[in-house]
């Protein structure tokens, strides 16, 4: 109460301001069994997982593509699943894709909750026929 008899209050509002996220997630490609050749010679039904980490905000999802020398002439040349996967996790394998044999390109990157994007990998392998 002041001199005039105005009653007040004192109020504190406390906003804490957290490290910002600036760093992307990282996407490990973890290539399953059967495989050859270090994880390059891979069959259709072999699977195949990306698993993202992020430390900060969490991953938010994952985008895969996979492409095909559908010719056989040493050239990716035809997109075959282009996807996008809630998540830091996910599994697949070529012939869900209708691949079942000749090289293949995966191309994948991951987004974590702070809209940090990982750069896009590409790495090939060489499907064995069944």
């Amino acid at each position: 109460i002041d001199d005039a008899g105005n009653i007040g209050s004192d109020e504190v509002t406390v906003i804490y301001e957290g490290e910002e996220d600036n760093t992307p997630p990282v996407t490990e490609k973890i290539i399953g069994e059967p495989n050859e050749e270090g994880g390059y010679l891979i069959w259709p039904f072999t699977p195949i997982t990306f698993e993202a980490t992020d430390d900060m905000s969490g991953v938010d999802y994952i985008y895969y593509e996979v492409w095909w020398d559908s010719n056989e002439d040493g050239i990716v040349d035809m997109l075959m699943a282009e996807k996008t996967v809630d998540g830091s996790f996910v599994t697949f394998s070529v012939d869900m894709y209708g691949i079942f044999v000749n090289t293949i390109e995966l191309r994948w990157y991951a987004v974590d909750n702070a809209n940090n994007f990982e750069d896009m990998h590409y790495q090939q392998h060489l499907v064995n026929p069944m």
